[in-house]
């Protein structure tokens, strides 16, 4: 914590140094080793901080050197947050809290596959998985097809597959 404020500190004061893109980085980095720690496990409020300054960084046009570590981190802090979200929504599951589960799916969709549509094969699949516990197996079978349709290659349909067959056993 002492590291980043120094040196988020130093850019503050010196926004026109040769030294201030290398603050910078270290300000980011410092910030990032802050979302690793264990008892941060389950806070993800270091991990948006951290993707706050990334995107700041990366508006910077002239800051260039760390460009590819510091998109990096962000990509780790924005798995970070959507393996937490899934993490939570098998937790509801297990616990048999499928309303909170159900709601915890539509802030993920709202939240990240809104953002990233790339996630919307594991969405689908979560939804599956909801649909099933649900007993609800025509739900379950007709999300199972819609990702097939859209998402054939990933492996959210394979698994998909899975739950679409379980909800009919």
């Amino acid at each position: 914590e002492l590291a980043y404020r120094v040196f988020k500190d130093y850019t503050k004061l010196f926004p026109g140094d040769e030294n201030t893109e290398e603050a910078y980085y270290q300000a980011v980095s410092a910030k990032y080793k802050q979302t690793v720690r264990l008892r941060n496990e389950c806070d993800t409020l270091e991990s948006e901080k951290t993707i706050a300054l990334c995107n700041k960084y990366l508006t910077h046009p002239s800051y260039q050197t760390h460009r590819e570590d510091i998109t990096d981190i962000k990509k780790t802090c924005e798995n970070r947050l959507v393996n937490k979200e899934i993490y939570v929504f098998d937790t509801y599951l297990v616990q048999g809290k499928l309303a909170s589960a159900k709601a915890r799916l539509e802030n993920f969709k709202e939240t990240f596959v809104a953002k990233d549509p790339s996630l919307e094969p594991q969405a689908l699949f979560l939804e599956c998985k909801l649909a099933r516990l649900e007993r609800r197996p025509q739900d379950a079978q007709q999300i199972y097809s819609q990702l097939q349709q859209r998402h054939s290659s990933s492996p959210f349909s394979k698994m998909a597959m899975g739950q679409a067959k379980a909800a009919f056993a």
